[in-house]
Order: structure tokens, then C-alpha cells, then sequence
């Protein structure tokens, strides 16, 4: 009977831990959501617009306007009217805070070639940072592949892409003045497994902390960087590298001082 009994209670014991681990592992993974995930993205989505664009560029923040500027590097930018046509020129960008707005800001919806980089947050399930890049021209290069394989780098279309066939990298040479080279990957997580370098044909440097890295989108600050081709490759074990869009960003006018 001793025995009986401990058979039961093992079996028992093994029937919860089954159901027991599960449940855990599901918990803990809701634990890091909600950790990592912000009510409200107020730091993550001024970090965006402070990556691909500077003062003067003005932004125009659709609600709770000075909790953003509390974090973006200079809060003078900030603007209170939305105005379409320097949207459109690229002048402008808008970050759509309404999380209670069913119809959400889509800056494709106002002009040809808009990105909208998505912020996750708890509230609302997101911002959304929505800026129209300007380009001084680059060159794009990758083994074997030939002019017309790269066109959708700069077609405008966020919806087109490269994907190289194999490891190799793109190179990127701005043909332009340029103060930073703004990278919209084809696919989430596009920058988790992106290598960026920058130097010499013979000497390639690591441009990792000259980079900003968002979900799809990398930027590179080229500021003080000598002339030359900035190389993008994917890590080792990532998947291959697919590029939507590529910019080298003018530095923006400034005003009289």
C-alpha cells in the first residue's frame, strides 16, 4: 500500500509540474512585456525624432505635446500647427501621440515616400513617428548585384526592398553633403543583426556608436566622419540583409543667428 501511495503521489507531483512549468514560462513572458514595453513612449519616440532630424527641423506632436519635450534634445523645435506642405518638403516631423484616435497618423497618407516608425507602448499600442527623409544622392554597391538589382533602395516606396543572395555587404557612398545616412530595413528587428562600418577600403572601423537603432530603422551620424563608403552587412547568424529604403540626409538650413 506504502508503495501504491508513493507512485500516486509522484504522479500527481508530475501531472503539476507539467502544467505548473507552462504556466510559468507564460508568465514570465508576459512579465518582460510589460517591463520592456512602456505605458506611454514618450523617451523612445523623441529618441526617433532625434535621430532622424535636428534643429531646426520642427516637430509637431499631436497630444500631451510637453511630456514629449521633455525629452527630446532641444524642446524649441517644438510646433503647435501641423502643416502639410512642409511635411511634404521633408521639413517637418509629426509624431502621433492620440492613442485614443481611431484613424491614426499615416504620413504616406499625405505624401509619397512618408515613413511611419511605429513605437510600441502599452497605452494606445503605439506612437508613431512620421518624417519624410531628403536626399543629397548616394551610390549603392553590392557584390553581384548590378544597378537596376539596387533600385528600390531610393524609389520612395517603403514597400520595395533589396535582399542581398548573399552575406556579403551593401556599400552606401554619399554622392552628396550629408550629415547622416538613414537605413529602413524591410523587415522587424532589421537592426538587431546589422553590422555598420565606416574607414578605409583597407581599414574598416566599427561605426556602432555613431549609429541609432530602432526596430527597422538605423541611422548613422556622419558628422566628422572622413569621405567614404559606409558598409552595411548582416552579422554573423543573422538573416541576409533586406533593405527597403536608403537616405543621405542634407544637413538641415539653418536660420539667421
Amino acid at each position: 500500500a506504502g508503495m501504491g501511495s508513493r507512485r500516486l503521489w509522484i504522479a500527481a507531483n508530475v501531472a503539476l509540474l507539467a502544467v505548473a512549468i507552462p504556466v510559468a514560462i507564460e508568465g514570465a513572458e508576459r512579465l518582460r512585456d510589460l517591463r520592456f514595453v512602456p505605458i506611454e513612449a514618450w523617451r523612445q519616440s523623441a529618441a526617433v525624432a532625434d535621430a532622424v532630424s535636428s534643429a531646426p527641423t520642427p516637430v509637431h506632436v499631436t497630444y500631451r505635446a510637453s511630456q514629449f519635450a521633455a525629452y527630446l534634445d532641444d524642446p524649441g523645435r517644438m510646433v503647435d500647427a501641423f502643416d502639410a506642405d512642409l511635411f511634404g518638403r521633408g521639413g517637418l516631423v509629426v509624431v502621433d501621440s492620440s492613442f485614443r484616435e481611431t484613424k491614426r497618423f499615416t504620413g504616406a497618407d499625405i505624401a509619397p515616400g512618408a515613413i511611419d516608425v511605429i513605437v510600441p507602448q502599452r497605452r494606445g499600442e503605439r506612437q508613431i513617428v512620421s518624417f519624410v527623409p531628403q536626399d543629397a544622392g548616394f551610390i549603392a554597391e553590392a557584390s553581384g548585384a548590378k544597378a537596376a538589382d539596387l533600385a528600390p533602395l531610393n524609389d520612395g516606396d517603403p514597400a520595395t526592398a533589396w535582399t542581398a543572395r548573399n552575406g556579403k555587404p551593401l556599400s552606401i557612398t554619399p554622392s552628396g553633403a550629408c550629415d547622416r545616412l538613414i537605413v529602413f530595413g524591410a523587415r522587424t528587428g532589421f537592426t538587431d543583426g546589422l553590422d555598420v562600418r565606416a574607414g578605409t577600403p583597407g581599414d574598416r572601423n566599427s561605426a556602432d556608436d555613431r549609429t541609432f537603432r530602432y526596430d527597422q530603422l538605423a541611422v548613422v551620424d556622419l558628422t566628422g566622419l572622413a569621405p567614404g563608403p559606409i558598409l552595411l552587412a548582416p552579422r554573423d547568424g543573422s538573416p541576409r540583409l533586406s533593405v527597403a529604403e536608403v537616405w543621405c540626409t542634407p544637413p538641415a538650413p539653418q536660420g539667421p543667428s
